[in-house]
């Protein structure tokens, strides 16, 4: 009988290799760490037995083996033996404090910090003028609910000059709204200010402009804007209004 014997070709991929490695043994027994602390060795030293191994009957009761324990100074910088130093007593936190809130860049107008000092530049100069006035005893300023409000405090035998202190204020809020890149007030070519009923002051109305090619200016020059709704122009989003008092007082004041 004839065997016959065909050749295949093969191809051989190593996939994983694994290599043995034999370590002698070794004669020597492997070193033990020495994790006795230095306060026990010192007593194994000194204490007297027969075979010198420890004898714990010398031990003290109050002996402690903590890790991190020298001979010469503890971790924490104190000396063995001795008590670590107390960490100094906290502040008792009261219950009456009041919560904390995160800070917001508005005022007391419900504005941005940005628009409010705008169109504060319109009211400074109605206050400037007040106080430069010999019949004004004060002037105050103060924002609260979308309103710039201004008392001018006039004693009582200067209330005769009182009207044409006020016409100033007027004056020097139209020209400082005028000089403003931005500012502006609400029907300054018509009726700009608003007289009050009671004769004793007047309101305005300030508007911020930042981008005057898409103002509607029938709105801003005469305080109206008949289309409304419909309007294709843009009103200003950001208002204020002034407030202005005069206050009288006694000859005292």
């Amino acid at each position: 009988m004839t065997l016959a014997v065909t050749e295949v070709a093969m191809t051989y991929t190593v996939r994983n290799t694994f290599i043995e490695i034999v370590r002698e043994a070794s004669s020597e027994e492997p070193r033990r760490s020495r994790s006795c602390p230095p306060q026990l060795q010192k007593l194994c030293r000194s204490a007297n037995s027969a075979d010198s191994k420890c004898n714990f009957e010398h031990f003290p009761e109050d002996f402690s083996t903590d890790a991190g324990t020298s001979d010469s100074a503890a971790s924490d910088g104190s000396v063995a033996g001795e008590a670590p130093p107390s960490s100094p007593a906290r502040k008792a936190l009261s219950t009456r404090a009041k919560a904390w809130k995160p800070s917001k860049r508005s005022c007391e107008l419900g504005l941005p910090v940005e628009v409010a000092l705008s169109l504060s530049v319109v009211v400074a100069a109605a206050r400037l003028v007040l106080e430069g006035c010999s019949s004004v005893s004060r002037v105050e300023v103060w924002k609260l609910h979308g309103r710039f409000k201004v008392h001018a405090h006039f004693a009582q035998e200067f209330s005769h000059l009182a009207q044409s202190a006020l016409e100033l204020a007027k004056t020097a809020m139209l020209e400082a709204a005028e000089q403003s890149s931005e500012t502006y007030i609400v029907g300054y070519a018509a009726t700009p200010f608003t007289q009050k009923s009671n004769g004793c002051g007047f309101e305005a109305q300030l508007a911020l402009v930042s981008d005057e090619t898409n103002a509607c200016w029938d709105l801003l020059a005469s305080g109206l804007c008949r289309r409304g709704c419909l309007c294709r122009w843009s009103h200003p989003a950001w208002q204020a209004t002034v407030d202005v008092t005069a206050i009288f007082h006694g000859a005292s004041a």
